[in-house]
């Protein structure tokens, strides 16, 4: 079933939105899934006996993959095998020391995910008598997780409104929703916010270069981080224009004792008494024109 088919099919999104609150995948890195426990849903028990993992982690699309059910309780020694008339996608196999493994279809393009049709697994002990439980589970596979970009070059100033870009994301399933990771790698500026569009904005008010985690979720939940970085700079003083007036003293006679020579504002010259200059066509003191 496509994504398409799981908006319309009430049990399957049921199951799956429980997992996209808390997003695992099955393999692909060789780092083993998580435990569906973490999936806020209980284990299936039959008193004694139950397994961990109810909800299987997701696939990644042609990823290989490989979950074990995690049994517990009960009588150990713990064996399991498929319900009659059950069976998993192709290419998945339930073995009986009750890992399911296998590798995921190759999503057609433009596909951003596929669930397969239900198989049961039927999880006994090795009590005499034993007891046994059936699990009744789903192969989900989902595109590749977003690939984030993130950029350190941008610069805002401090009490200035700013809005500089810290992260972009490909593939996946888009679009794309950004946020602040849980500021384990720094945080942003005082007085700024990563927004959904991959955005830092507002108004910081220190100094300063800083580190900072930011975050990509896809449609299907998949999520990326990365380091970004912004540098705040201190705000410029402001500047002053100061006017002067410029005396020139002109070649020419001299000027009779205790004065000099100014040029006017129409062009000519005169003799002005010293700390005078010519204001329009009259010597007036300096400062007065």
């Amino acid at each position: 079933m496509s994504w398409s088919g799981l908006l319309f099919g009430g049990l399957v999104l049921g199951a799956v939105v429980v997992v996209a609150a808390g997003l695992m995948y099955a393999g692909g890195d060789g780092a083993p899934p998580s435990p569906g426990g973490d999936v806020n849903e209980p284990p299936v028990s039959g008193g004694g006996l139950g397994v961990g993992v109810t909800i299987l982690p997701f696939w990644k699309t042609g990823e290989y993959g490989s979950v074990d059910l995690a049994p517990y309780g009960g009588t150990p020694g713990y064996r399991c095998t498929l319900k009659e008339r059950s069976a998993p996608p192709e290419r998945f196999i339930v073995s009986e020391d009750c890992s399911v493994s296998g590798r995921a279809p190759v999503l057609s393009a433009g596909t951003t995910g596929d669930i397969s049709p239900p198989f049961t697994v039927i999880v006994s002990d090795s009590g005499d008598p034993g007891e046994s439980i059936e699990v009744t589970l789903r192969i989900v596979t989902v595109s590749s997780a977003p690939v984030l970009t993130t950029y350190t070059a941008g610069k805002c100033e401090v009490d200035e409104a700013c809005v500089v870009r810290v992260a972009s994301a490909e593939e996946g399933a888009p679009p794309y929703a950004f946020m602040s990771d849980d500021f384990s790698q720094g945080t942003p500026p005082m007085g700024m916010i990563v927004d959904m569009s991959g955005y830092l904005k507002g108004k910081p008010k220190r100094a300063g270069q800083y580190f900072f985690g930011v975050c990509v979720k896809d449609t299907v939940g998949s999520k990326t981080c990365r380091k970004a970085a912004v540098t705040i700079e201190e705000k410029p003083e402001p500047t002053t224009t100061v006017k002067t007036r410029t005396t020139i003293t002109l070649p020419g006679p001299d000027c009779s004792h205790g004065h000099h020579w100014s040029r006017c504002q129409g062009g000519g010259v005169r003799c002005c008494l010293n700390g005078w200059d010519c204001c329009g066509s009259n010597c007036k003191p300096s400062g007065w024109c």
